[in-house]
């Protein structure tokens, strides 16, 4: 909240947001990627809960995204890329923080994560040439994608050697996501008094989506007899796509698309919020999640 509060105080400055945020997003997924690794035999054993936590991600949220977008492919074509952007990406990294703090399966998060950011290379390319077309091109969106994520997982493998304990890890990407918001805030600030009408009603559908996205798997969930571990995995997949990461590429990419990624991530603070707040009424405080 401090990141929103300050990035609408400073507003746009004579500063050069786009490289800042470019460095700040590496930093950050460098460090939220210590940690991720496939180790033998994770894959087979969690076959079908890494089946469903894909379809989580890239069907239901890239699918109820896409819903969402399409009032606008008409309207405000900028718009309707950034919804279809954020569509083609990844889940976000903070799955596996759901999964410790609403007592899941941070295993299965684990394991989920590094196959769908593997998956992710090619495939978010893919789906954003269908989704976008021409108006960028394939290649400069994998060329991002190797800079965000690649790149970044290869230092993490060295920052792995620094052993950092989690509390300091923690600490860290906290005070980067502050400051991916405050400039993405800043950046864009006009946007949000210049063009109210169009902000709320962006607004609305982010809440909207939120909403749809959380109740679907944690209603199937239940009916299906999924243990609250698995659960809590497929309802963050489902609901938690990289919404920091949506922000950066889109800022580099087509800077007109970025309202629908900084609108998510307020709406996604405060699911993050209400739903660790109120996971053991959610799914029942004798439920007994599986551990690391």
């Amino acid at each position: 909240m401090a990141g929103i509060l300050i990035g609408f105080i400073v507003g746009p400055q004579n500063i050069d947001f786009l490289m800042i945020m470019i460095i700040i997003q590496m930093v950050q997924m460098s460090i939220s990627m210590d940690g991720l690794e496939l180790k033998k035999g994770d894959v087979k054993h969690y076959k079908k809960e890494i089946w469903i936590t894909f379809l989580c991600c890239y069907l239901l949220n890239a699918g109820v995204t896409i819903l969402m977008g399409i009032p606008f492919m008409e309207s405000h074509p900028d718009v309707w890329y950034g919804w279809a952007l954020f569509a083609s990406l990844p889940c976000a990294i903070s799955v596996i923080i759901c999964g410790m703090y609403m007592k899941g399966d941070v295993k299965l998060a684990l394991v989920s994560v590094t196959v769908i950011y593997l998956i992710s290379l090619a495939l978010t390319p893919a789906l954003s040439y269908v989704l976008i077309g021409n108006a960028v091109s394939p290649t400069e969106i994998l060329k991002y994608i190797v800079l965000f994520i690649v790149i970044p997982f290869l230092v993490s493998l060295l920052i792995k050697r620094l052993h950092l304990k989690a509390e300091r890890k923690t600490v860290i990407i906290n005070a980067i996501f502050m400051l991916l918001v405050l400039f993405a805030i800043a950046a864009n600030r006009s946007a949000f008094f210049e063009e109210t009408m169009l902000v709320l009603s962006i607004l609305a559908l982010v809440t909207i989506r939120l909403v749809v996205i959380t109740i679907i798997p944690l209603v199937w969930s239940r009916r299906a007899g999924v243990d609250r571990g698995r659960s809590v995995v497929y309802v963050s997949m489902a609901a938690w796509k990289n919404t920091r990461l949506c922000i950066t590429m889109a800022m580099v990419l087509m800077p007109g698309a970025v309202l629908p990624c900084v609108l998510s991530l307020f709406a996604e603070n405060f699911w993050f919020m209400i739903m660790v707040n109120r996971a053991d009424k959610i799914w029942g405080i004798d439920s007994q999640p599986q551990s690391l």
